[in-house]
C-alpha cells in the first residue's frame, strides 16, 4: 500500500514537472514571437518613413492604407482556403463588441501611427510606442481581471518615465535634427496620434484575447480587421476631395 502511494506521488511529481517544462517552452516561444513582431514593426516603420521622405509630394495616407490592407486581406483569405478554415460570421461571435473594437480600431491605429511617423523621427515613434505594454497591462487588469504583479508595476514606471522624458524634450530633439515638423502644433498632433494609437492598440490586444478564447483563428482575425479597414478607407477616400 505504501509503495503504491509512493508510485502515485512519483507519477504526480513527474506530471507536474512535465507540465512546468511545457509551460516554460510556451513562454519562451511567446517571448521570441514578441521580439520578432517588434522587429518586423520596426522594419515596417522604416519602410513607411522612407516612403514619406522620398515621395512626400505624392504621399496619400488613405491610398497607402488601402493597398496594404488589400494585399494582407487577400493573403489571409488564400491561407484560409489552403487550410480549409470556414470563416465565422460576426453574428456567430459572442464578444461582438470586442470584435468591432478591434476591427474598427485597427484602421485608426494604423492611420495615427502613419501620422506620427510623418511628424516625428522613427526612433521617437518607436520609443513612444513602448507605452503599449503599459496600457495593455492596465486594460488587461480592468477587462480580463488579470493580477497585477510587482514586476508589472516596475515596468509601468519605466515606460511612463521614459515617455515623459521624450515628450518634454521632443521639440528640442526635432529642432536639433533640422526637422521642419518641430513646431508646437505638429508636436502636439504627433503626441496625440501616439496616445490614440497606444490606447486603441492595447484595447485591440484585449479584444484579441477574447476572440482567441472563442477559437477565432489568427487568419480569420487578420482577414476581418483588414477587411473592415478597407471599407472604412474607401468611405474616407470617397468623402475626401481630390487635390
Amino acid at each position: 500500500m505504501i509503495k503504491e502511494n509512493d508510485n502515485i506521488n512519483i507519477r504526480i511529481n513527474e506530471a507536474n514537472e512535465e507540465f512546468e517544462t511545457l509551460k516554460r517552452n510556451k513562454e519562451t516561444r511567446a517571448y521570441i514571437l514578441f521580439i520578432l513582431i517588434q522587429f518586423i514593426r520596426t522594419i515596417q516603420g522604416l519602410q513607411l518613413k522612407s516612403f514619406f521622405s522620398l515621395y512626400s509630394s505624392i504621399y496619400d495616407l488613405n491610398s497607402l492604407v488601402f493597398w496594404r490592407h488589400t494585399g494582407i486581406a487577400l493573403a489571409s483569405y488564400i491561407i484560409m482556403r489552403y487550410k480549409k478554415i470556414n470563416l465565422k460570421y460576426p453574428y456567430q461571435i459572442q464578444h461582438r463588441i470586442w470584435f468591432y473594437i478591434r476591427n474598427v480600431g485597427i484602421y485608426i491605429c494604423i492611420s495615427t501611427w502613419m501620422k506620427a511617423l510623418s511628424i516625428f523621427r522613427l526612433s521617437t515613434c518607436q520609443i513612444l510606442s513602448g507605452l503599449n505594454p503599459l496600457m495593455t497591462i492596465i486594460y488587461s487588469i480592468i477587462f480580463l481581471k488579470e493580477k497585477l504583479h510587482t514586476i508589472y508595476i516596475i515596468g509601468i514606471m519605466i515606460c511612463f518615465t521614459g515617455a515623459v522624458i521624450i515628450i518634454l524634450n521632443e521639440r528640442k530633439i526635432e529642432a536639433n535634427t533640422k526637422n521642419d515638423n518641430s513646431s508646437t502644433q505638429n508636436i502636439f498632433i504627433g503626441i496625440l496620434s501616439i496616445i490614440i494609437n497606444v490606447n486603441l492598440f492595447a484595447l485591440g490586444n484585449v479584444g484579441q484575447k477574447f476572440l482567441c478564447n472563442e477559437h477565432l483563428t489568427p487568419e480569420e482575425q487578420t482577414f476581418y480587421f483588414r477587411f473592415y479597414s478597407i471599407l472604412i478607407t474607401i468611405k474616407v477616400m470617397h468623402n475626401t476631395p481630390h487635390k
